[in-house]
């Protein structure tokens, strides 16, 4: 028994379509790729601590900024005021850590690498008095380490007098 051939129609108008899907998104995404080509993706921190995206001429990174290009870590300083980058380590002993922690300043505008996916890196808060120290190894036999850092962000007048910022 032979069909009318209708369902065979249907089947090869459903390929066709499949087929100029693909096509196009594939055109869209060369043209996107070609778009942002010689474009640095940065995340821009404003006054408000909200953090947005913008697109960046890789050509705007001069001299010591080229590091920054192609990165998906880059941030710039858009608050207005001066920023300060630092990390405390914590032991896992019960003694007083006596490394005093050293901070970087962040003027506007100034471009800076920060790793903001990470666990280990804050931003706006004020760290902790102490912290899980987790030991991870990919082979079962962890080495013992008795130390963590975490790294913060945050504007001049809101870190601790325990941080000794340079160049401020």
């Amino acid at each position: 028994m032979k069909g009318n051939g209708s369902s065979n129609n249907w089947g090869c108008w459903i390929s066709v379509l499949i087929l100029i899907y693909f096509v196009i998104c594939g055109i869209k995404g060369c043209i996107t790729r070609s778009n942002n080509k010689g474009t640095t993706c940065v995340n821009v921190i404003d006054s408000n601590k909200n953090v947005s995206q913008i697109r960046i001429k890789d050509t705007a990174f001069i001299g010591k900024d080229t590091i920054y290009i192609g990165s998906q870590n880059v941030y710039q300083n858009r608050t207005g005021k001066d920023l300060v980058s630092y990390m405390i380590k914590y032991t896992s002993s019960s003694e007083k850590n006596t490394e005093k922690s050293i901070g970087t300043i962040i003027h506007p505008n100034e471009y800076f690498l920060w790793f903001g996916e990470d666990d280990n890196y804050h931003m706006f808060t004020q760290p902790p008095h102490s912290t899980m120290i987790i030991t991870r190894s990919r082979y079962g036999h962890g080495k013992n380490i008795n130390f963590t850092y975490l790294h913060f962000l945050d504007f001049v007048d809101n870190i601790s007098d325990d941080i000794k910022v340079l160049n401020y």
